[in-house]
């Protein structure tokens, strides 16, 4: 059905276009005609005139090798059939009625003319080799260079000449650019094959090309293509898109499997002559609003341009601060669930930047995972809360801190090898160390997390399981024979409810069954007397939230502590 569809534009292709077409390649070759005739005529005269020139300076004895000029310059303008017989009428024409000695008028033997006939042959035969040679090996040098490998289809540098040749033809032209992604090719690798993943590809280029009527179709990446549409209106271009997406999502049968493309889209429309690197940027991030959206496809505008300068400046100033020291810890109290004593605290980052202290941490974050170097952020944080464990048992004071992990800690074990060294640095004991992270850290790989989490715990340090009930798999990760949590937090979601006496028995049943597995619960986000009360009633183990105390600077949790203790 699919196929029927997008095929049915090549049973209706225009006459016009076709009589237009044969009329462009005679016109084509009635001016290449004109311009070989041309130089048919200059190299003829060329040769005469030289021939003349040999005869008045007395003969085949003197210049008469000047031939060889039009003779190869025919090679390269004409080609070595005609410069073949170019080099025939060269010899005729200081051959036999060519004296070798013009004023002695002693003519030349009839070996020495042939010769020299056969030397013009094959020299224009040598040159016209290597020219054609030279030619073949630069043809397919371009060929390669704009041409995708894997699919034979012309690529990114081909789209880039075509543009440029487009804008330079027609200063005015309007170009629509559409770039789609097969988003579901690496589930067709992983599930069927890569063979499936391959072949999946090919046909959407060629159903792009049989569809978008008239329109280059280059490959870009190994799952996205490039559809340039010349000369059509914006709208009817969008319209194409969408409908070819929406027509995509129709079974499409590989190697006897029944297939569907499940693709995404960005669109551009541009005239005249522009910055064409600047336009396939902004094109890449219409496609990937799509992706991150519910949308199918995308079309850009200016804001998308203010928002990714926007990001990509906070990104920038994120790895600065990461760089320069300009975070800093601030650590919210956490209390026994009973006896409302001090039992520790949460370290939380917290950036000192004026422009940028409306952003969420958890934006800032993000951000840095996406970028890649949350890594060096988390580390920072686990050694400037060490640090600041070392100045306050030197006080006298043995503070627990519960340090935030991201998925991307957690895809090695260098971790691991830092903690060590924190640990043997500051001479902090690892028991007052604890480090939180969510459902989504584990997902990700659960046997590389909890192979580093189980070394963690070897070490001495506590884990807890951060946004307790908002994943899947929470219950799940409670029941491992492998591991086991020191703590769940739950979360706010259910605290904010738990008047709810739904709400309050989910959680009195969740403390139950990690108390009977021997994990404790942490109360988070807890805001009211009353929120406090209940969870005091059906026996959780600590409590944490605003109701306490909002996140404190190091120099205020000592006071804290000794409120607690005096109370």
């Amino acid at each position: 059905m699919f196929e029927n569809l997008l095929f049915k534009n090549l049973k209706n292709k225009s006459r016009e276009a076709f009589h237009r077409s044969i009329h462009n390649i005679l016109e084509t070759k009635v001016r290449h005609r004109k311009i070989d005739f041309f130089w048919i005529l200059f190299l003829f005269f060329l040769m005469l005139a030289i021939t003349f020139a040999v005869y008045k300076t007395g003969g085949t004895n003197s210049y008469v090798h000047l031939l060889y000029i039009p003779m190869i310059l025919s090679v390269f303008l004409l080609g070595m059939r005609t410069a073949i017989l170019f080099a025939i009428i060269a010899g005729l024409l200081v051959g036999p009625y060519m004296p070798y000695d013009v004023k002695n008028q002693i003519m030349q033997a009839p070996l020495s003319w042939m010769i020299r006939l056969f030397m013009f042959i094959v020299v224009v035969s040598t040159v016209g080799s290597l020219v054609r040679y030279i030619k073949n090996s630069k043809g397919l040098e371009i060929l390669r260079a704009n041409e995708d490998i894997f699919t034979g289809y012309p690529n990114f540098n081909k789209w880039k000449s075509d543009m440029q040749e487009a804008t330079l033809k027609k200063k005015s032209v309007k170009i629509n650019l559409i770039m789609l992604e097969l988003e579901n090719m690496e589930t067709i690798n992983r599930n069927v094959g890569y063979e499936a993943g391959r072949l999946s590809y090919l046909k959407l280029m060629e159903a792009s090309g049989a569809y978008f009527e008239g329109a280059s179709i280059y490959a870009i990446y190994p799952n996205k293509i490039l559809v340039m549409l010349v000369g059509e209106t914006a709208v009817s271009s969008y319209n194409m898109a969408k409908e070819f997406i929406e027509l995509s999502k129709n079974p499409y049968n590989i190697d006897g499997i029944p297939l569907a493309f499940i693709l995404k889209g960005g669109f551009i429309g541009c005239e005249g002559e522009q910055n064409i690197n600047l336009i396939f940027t902004r094109l890449g991030k219409a496609l990937e609003l799509a992706c991150h959206s519910q949308k199918d496809i995308v079309i850009f505008d200016s804001k998308i341009d203010l928002d990714s300068q926007e990001y990509y400046e906070t990104l920038v100033s994120i790895y600065n601060a990461a760089k320069e020291n300009a975070f800093y810890m601030v650590y919210q109290p956490k209390l026994h669930g009973k006896e409302g004593t001090f039992v520790g605290a949460e370290a939380l980052l917290r950036w000192n930047n004026d422009k940028y202290k409306g952003i969420p941490i958890s934006k800032v974050v993000k951000i840095a995972e996406d970028a890649g170097f949350i890594s060096q952020i988390s580390k920072w944080v686990v050694r400037e809360v060490l640090k600041q464990q070392a100045e306050w048992m030197n006080m006298g004071v043995h503070v627990p801190v519960a340090i935030n992990l991201s998925s991307r800690d957690l895809n090695d074990d260098s971790i691991i090898s830092f903690l060590k060294n924190c640990l043997e640095e500051f001479q902090v004991p690892p028991s007052l160390i604890e480090f939180e992270l969510t459902e989504r850290s584990i997902i990700e790989d659960e046997d590389t997390v909890f192979s580093i989490l189980r070394e963690l715990k070897h070490l001495g340090v506590r884990i807890s399981l951060d946004d307790y009930g908002t994943g899947h798999n929470s219950l799940m990760y409670l029941a491992k024979k492998m591991f086991h949590f020191d703590y769940i937090k739950i979360d706010k979601m259910f605290i904010d409810e738990i008047e709810n006496t739904n709400t309050k028995i989910l959680i009195e049943g969740i403390i139950k069954s990690a108390h009977g597995i021997g994990i404790k619960v942490v109360g988070e986000g807890v805001e009211t007397s009353i929120q406090a009360d209940v969870l005091k009633t059906i026996d959780c183990d600590v409590l944490q939230g605003y109701l306490y105390s909002r996140p404190l600077g190091a120099d205020k949790i000592l006071d804290f502590i000794k409120s607690t203790v005096e109370v």
